[in-house]
């Protein structure tokens, strides 16, 4: 349950030859918007209602989910994920997961992740091919 950014492949791969300095300056967006994306998503899960069939509410059923809900960032990738990352986070919350952002037979469908992703899409994507361009464009490229 993770979502990618696409199409900035080829210019990851130039930043990367250019030297860890530079990929410093180019991780900083791709850390901000991350870290952004998670409080976003963490603050829908805590702002839930009850289940709408009047039983245990929500927040007694994404503890699990928000526990493991994380983000990372890699530098040497230069990406960053949102969501259950580990193989333990899948087994701990992964059937919460499921429940709460694709609904169940008695649960509507709660779709944070893929909501808030696709509510800023263009501006992580915006922001992180800027950066990206200024770089090869101060190096002549």
């Amino acid at each position: 349950m993770a979502s990618r950014v696409r199409g900035v492949g080829s210019l990851r791969r130039e930043i990367k030859a250019m030297g860890l300095d530079v990929a410093d300056r180019a991780i900083e967006p791709i850390r901000k918007h991350t870290r952004e994306m998670r409080a976003e998503v963490m603050d829908r899960l805590a702002s839930y209602d009850d289940f709408h069939h009047g039983q245990r509410g929500v927040q007694s059923r994404t503890g699990r989910l928000r526990r493991f809900y994380r983000s990372s960032t890699s530098r040497a990738a230069l990406s960053g994920r949102v969501g259950l990352l580990s193989s333990r986070a899948q087994r701990e919350a992964g059937i919460q997961a499921r429940a709460l952002f694709y609904g169940t037979a008695t649960q509507p469908a709660r779709p944070a992740h893929d909501e808030v992703f696709e509510l800023h899409e263009h501006v992580y994507i915006a922001d992180q091919e800027a950066v990206l361009r200024d770089i090869l464009r101060r190096f002549g490229r």
